[in-house]
């Protein structure tokens, strides 16, 4: 008989990343003999924590929202006293690429157009970085008594 050892949390990360929307699954692992039996508090409300009976446990589930849940898990076999291991939990933002066209493609000043934005979900960009403060508006320089077209 072993005491209980929370040997790994997917590659001995005490950290994984989910992304909104996204279903993901992270598997945690411990040792001991007889197999421990795990528990995980503090999950957020779309996540799971199943003990699968065998030294393992999945934490899964599909990310309502983003930001950062500190969880705690705790593996037990009766042999010796309980261990626990914090565990950060990080939700991404969805990757998204945003483009804007001009409908006419302006060829004077003073000319109407139509701009067009679209936003589209694009995983392979990664996670969406923290977007900066706009810079203000640079004031278009006036043109002195233009000839009109």
């Amino acid at each position: 008989m072993t005491p209980a050892a929370i040997s790994s949390a997917d590659n001995n990360s005490s950290s994984s990343a989910f992304t909104v929307g996204t279903a993901g699954a992270f598997t945690v692992t411990a040792t001991g003999a007889p197999s421990p039996a795990l528990k995980a508090s503090g999950l957020p409300p779309w996540a799971s924590f199943a003990d699968n009976g065998d030294g393992t446990a999945t934490l899964s589930g599909t990310p309502t929202g983003a930001g950062t849940s500190t969880l705690t898990i705790t593996a037990t076999n009766g042999v010796g006293d309980p261990v626990t291991q914090a565990f950060t939990l990080t939700v991404d933002k969805i990757a998204t690429t945003t483009s804007v066209t001009a409908t006419p493609n302006p060829a004077t000043t003073d000319q109407q157009i139509t701009l067009n934005a679209t936003v589209a979900n694009n995983p392979a960009a990664g996670p969406v970085p923290q977007p900066s403060p706009p810079a203000p508006p640079t004031p278009a320089a006036p043109t002195p008594n233009a000839p009109s077209p």
